[in-house]
């Protein structure tokens, strides 16, 4: 009887230890699972966002937007779309937090720099601000060509058109093919052409 027992205790136990590693098997294919899923998940709900967006329905998108961060903070496009639905709500603070945030991640990328300096420009009409943002663009992106334009154009409206003469001929040295140039700074210095 005590043998019964004992190998009934010893069964007990062997079953027990398989029970649990075979929870642990099944817990640990559930993360693999999730993990390999988790960026396919990350695109459906970019997608819907996009959806949203595209029909000016900007708040739900940053619904999903943000749905699409959770699961994978380090998309690129999720980023900047859900800076760009905040600055189309007029919410400019929580688009430059977005580009900010964006920014840490992935800081080689010269858009967020970029699309901070156009909100300080276009939006809050801080020019000095937006100088900024532009000369840190070119600083990752030497051939940005519209924060080379946006240069010229802070400086003009800050009344420094030698500056913005000087970015002009600056570009026509980057940018050596662009005609664009001339009628830039024809416009700048009045010249009719």
């Amino acid at each position: 009887m005590n043998t019964k027992n004992t190998h009934q205790k010893h069964t007990n136990q062997e079953h027990t230890n398989v029970d649990i590693r075979v929870k642990l098997l099944f817990l640990a294919l559930g993360f693999i699972i999730m993990a390999a899923l988790r960026p396919l998940i990350a695109w459906q709900v970019y997608n819907r966002a996009t959806l949203f967006y595209n029909a000016g329905m900007y708040k739900q998108s940053i619904r999903y937007l943000k749905k699409t961060l959770i699961l994978s903070p380090r998309l690129a496009r999720p980023n900047l779309l859900l800076a760009s639905a905040y600055e189309n709500i007029g919410d400019y603070n929580k688009a430059i937090d977005v580009y900010l945030k964006y920014m840490r991640i992935n800081p080689g990328d010269p858009r967020s720099y970029y699309y901070i300096g156009c909100i300080y420009a276009q939006d809050y009409k801080d020019y000095i601000k937006a100088l900024s943002w532009f000369k840190t663009t070119i600083k990752v992106d030497k051939k940005h060509w519209q924060a080379h334009i946006w240069i010229s154009i802070c400086y003009k409206l800050l009344g420094k058109k030698q500056m913005a003469l000087n970015n002009y001929l600056n570009m026509k040295e980057i940018f050596p093919q662009d005609k664009r140039i001339d009628h830039f700074i024809d416009n700048l210095l009045n010249k009719k052409m």
